[in-house]
């Protein structure tokens, strides 16, 4: 069976360029956007004489703010005027602001990224705290071009206490995870409208090109309470570009390892009342390279590794009108077309009773459900944004929004994947027809002195319909779950004193379910799973009626030399997803649609510094203490269910399991010695604890991780034990350590240098395997530490005419041969060469 094409395959050698403007600390991010300051700096043109003096503490974190880009982009060409030293009387900080607007608007006019404002979510008129949080990190384009960091997954990877979650072998993706919060418990933003799959929640971040990408807003914990339920982690946005000039272009074309193509196209044009844009993306790849430390065998026997190719493209529109230069009525397009392999596990398990480690083969360690590949994981969404302001102080945003995800799967029987070999076991192989729409509307206002009010609403339709290629020979010919989500938001941006601001607010969420279907039969879930209900055609029955509450505050002090000390709380919650209430997980598993929500109380307290000479650091402490986790545990042998058969392990479901401790601490440093050295670091320690495991709300003491024995050594050192399996105890796919250091030398001809240097370590694995017959199977376990390790990226770039920039540069340089997922090693050496044209 062939994969479904997407494109035409094209091969060209040619090269990227990387943005010849200094690189943006990711410390800074949102709090350096120009819009916003425009935006702060219009309400203080509003304010009263008499109040304008208790704002000069802000207007000077502003001014402090603009100056820090005036530094990082010395080749802009914009100054600001001295100000007089402080106390400022009535007078002396309007003119602060008057002069701080003039060099603003000159700013606007220079910067590169022009985000998409109607997509940030605003929480307050203070320049120096973040619109998706007050305790958020951002990374804008100017850094994600320089360091060609292609997707949304590499844009994110060097902020910290954020890892990337790779998925080889099950869907070959990859996710964020935010303090060692996965990708369900942080949602996903783009312009403020949710991206998230309505049924399992997944979205694969290398699938999201970045060239149209004005900025990611990254919330760790606290996040705004407008955006919307399931943020117990923090959430993510991401802000897309809008044009700001008549005619106004990007070009983007490019060559990697892997036989790897690229390229790309923006073009845009305003006038005073319109505005449109349009972009085309294309990446492709036909392998990952691995290293050449790697060692070939019997199931990977060269260094591409195996079905690892990937098409993605990407189109995307967007028409706007301005009456009057005062709101805006946007309306966005946006198709999105994958199709990628699933590389099968390499041959190099630690443990050889896998039958992947030494000496294995295709029938030793492929089963039934490895050989897959997608055929196509495609995205289709219709959004509309509006801004309409109510008076001089207040204003109504609108997202209105409609997305679909068709997807496939294909399965196969073995080797080679071909029409001949594809399964057509009933039920094996389903398209995915799912979609979602709602709304959110934002009302904020600043009548109040002192205060920035906001409320929000926010609704989400998600369905989920699962229709097979080859069907069941009786029952339903497809089946259907829904749901639905509501949110009411409020939140008030305070100025308590000049140099003490607090943000306060509460959001109230509501799960409705309307319908579930057993994906085994496609009818209503009847007992055991839904022991009420005996009507098989009772799609209501078990479904979901939950609510949720999620208060939080921030206090954030300056101090007179320059100084800022900030402190967050936030109780946040997260309803189950669909396929964790009703998948049989592909036979692994039971469905359980009695699944309660998640809860965690997280708490943040952080210093920050600017030490003058340019530099600037901040060090933060975290800690989230989460209940009612939900896990994917065996369920104990007393009360399997009579369909699992007798033995330990039969069967596992999601189950409200287990208490966690999240916490750690992340330091940050920025600065610039000398006038073209740039110098960024980053480094976080996250410990994460699972305390204990229950079920059905009883603690479980002799049957920790649904029996079994651990294994201790590896390789032909390996030693079965009769220690009791506790391995569900440990975290996995987590560095405890991160650091990443950042070196940017600007040359003469605004040439460029950039040197970057990442380590990991602590990341954990669990690996296992059964011995015996199926009747009398015994299983052992055992933690695999993964890689420690370290990489090094180089890269520069050089400005060749108008606009145009070439970039080259060579990742993971020394070659390392490391893993961050059992089985499956990382990218080895990797080179790329671009060129991009802005007009």
């Amino acid at each position: 069976m062939s994969s479904k094409p997407i494109g035409t395959t094209l091969h060209v050698a040619a090269a990227i360029l990387a943005v010849a403007l200094a690189a943006v600390s990711p410390l800074y991010g949102q709090a350096e956007k120009p819009l916003t300051w425009l935006q702060d700096l219009n309400y203080l043109e509003s304010i009263s004489k008499g109040d304008i003096v208790a704002q000069q503490n802000t207007v000077a974190d502003i001014r402090v703010e603009v100056q820090r880009w005036i530094d990082l982009h010395p080749n802009a060409g914009v100054t600001l005027p001295e100000a007089p030293a402080r106390p400022w009387n009535a007078e002396q900080t309007a003119n602060q602001i008057q002069a701080l607007h003039q060099t603003v608007e000159l700013v606007i006019k220079q910067d590169p990224d022009h985000p998409f404002h109607l997509g940030v979510v605003n929480v307050n008129v203070n320049a120096a705290v973040s619109a998706v949080s007050p305790l958020s990190d951002s990374i804008d384009q100017t850094e994600i071009a320089e360091h060609n960091e292609v997707n949304a997954a590499l844009a994110m990877e060097s902020l910290p206490g954020v890892s990337i979650q790779h998925s080889y072998g099950g869907r070959n993706q990859e996710m964020v995870s935010i303090h060692g919060f996965n990708y369900l418990q942080v949602p996903l933003y783009v312009d403020g409208i949710l991206m998230n799959d309505p049924y399992d929640g997944t979205l694969d971040y290398r699938q999201i090109p970045t060239s149209d990408i004005a900025e990611i807003q990254v919330a760790k914990g606290f996040s705004s309470s407008l955006l919307g339920p399931n943020a117990v982690g923090g959430a993510i946005n991401i802000l897309t570009k809008e044009p700001q000039k008549k005619f106004e272009g990007e070009m983007l074309v490019g060559g990697s390892s892997g036989d790897g193509f690229l390229s790309s196209l923006r073009l845009g044009s305003r006038t005073s009342r319109f505005f449109v844009q349009g972009s085309l993306d294309w990446q492709q790849a036909d392998y990952v390279p691995l290293s050449g430390n790697f060692v070939t065998n019997a199931l990977q026997p060269n260094d591409h590794l195996n079905h690892s190719d990937s098409q993605n493209a990407k189109y995307s529109g967007r028409v706007g009108w301005t009456p009057h230069g005062k709101g805006e009525y946007v309306f966005s397009y946006m198709n999105q077309k994958a199709n990628d392999g699933i590389p099968l596990a390499t041959g190099n398990d630690p443990l050889d009773g896998t039958g992947c480690g030494a000496g294995a083969t295709v029938s030793t360690c492929y089963f039934r459900s490895s050989y897959r590949r997608w055929g196509y994981w495609d995205k289709t969404s219709y959004y509309f944004h509006s801004d309409t302001p109510l008076g001089e102080n207040s204003s109504l945003k609108l997202r209105v929004f409609y997305d679909e995800y068709p997807n496939l799967m294909y399965f196969y029987t073995g080797l080679p994947y071909s029409a001949a070999t594809l399964n057509t076991s009933p039920g094996w192989i389903t398209t995915y027809d799912d979609h979602a729409d709602g709304f959110s509307s934002e009302f904020g206002t600043k009548l109040l002195p002192r205060n920035a009010i906001s409320g929000m609403f926010y609704f989400k339709d998600d369905t989920h319909r699962t229709v097979p290629l080859f069907p069941y020979s009786s029952g339903p010919a497809w089946d259907s779950d829904r749901q639905q989500t509501a949110s009411i938001g409020l939140q008030d941006f305070v100025t308590i004193l000049p140099n003490f601001t607090a943000t306060g607010g509460i959001s109230i969420d509501h799960l409705d379910g309307l319908r579930a279907s057993d994906d085994q039969t496609y009818y209503a879930f009847v007992a055991p799973q839904c022991p009420t209900n005996t009507d098989p055609n009772n799609f209501k029955a078990c479904t979901p009626h939950r609510w949720a509450y999620n208060p939080q505050v921030s206090l954030a002090y300056s101090f007179k030399d320059s100084g800022r000390l900030f402190f967050g709380f936030a109780q946040k919650s997260r309803f189950p997803s669909l396929k964790e209430m009703y998948s049989y997980r592909m036979g692994s598993g039971l469905p359980n649609p009695n699944l309660q929500t998640e809860h965690s109380n997280n708490w943040q307290i952080g210093y920050s510094r600017d030490f003058g000479a340019h530099t600037v650091a901040q060090l933060e402490f975290f800690r989230s203490d989460l209940k009612d986790a939900i896990e994917f545990i065996p369920v104990p042998v007393s009360e399997l269910p009579a369909s699992c058969g007798n033995g330990a392990y039969a069967c596992s479901m999601n189950e409200n399991a287990s208490q966690e401790t999240h916490e750690g601490v992340e330091l940050r440093l920025h600065t610039t010695p000398v006038h073209r050295l740039t110098f960024d670091a980053n480094y976080t320690y996250v410990n994460k604890k699972i305390n204990g495991y229950t079920f059905q709300g009883q603690q479980i003491y002799d049957y920790p991780c649904g029996g079994g024995y651990l294994v201790e050594g590896t390789g032909a050192n390996a030693q079965q034990t009769q220690i009791a399996n506790n391995t569900c105890l440990t975290p996995t796919d987590l560095p405890k350590h991160k650091a990443v250091a950042t070196a940017t030398l600007r040359l003469p001809a605004q040439a460029m240098l950039i040197s970057t240097l990442r380590y990991e370590s602590g990341t954990k694995a669990i690996d296992s395997y059964s011995v015996g017959p199926r009747s009398s199977t015994t299983y052992y376990y055992e933690v695999i530490p993964m890689s420690n390790y370290a990489t090094w990226d180089l890269g520069g770039s050089m400005p060749i005419y108008k606009g145009a920039v070439i970039q080259a540069g060579v990742k993971n340089l020394l070659d390392r041969n490391y893993y961050t997922v059992l089985e499956y090693s990382e990218e080895g050496r990797n080179w790329f060469i671009n060129l991009r044209f802005r007009f």
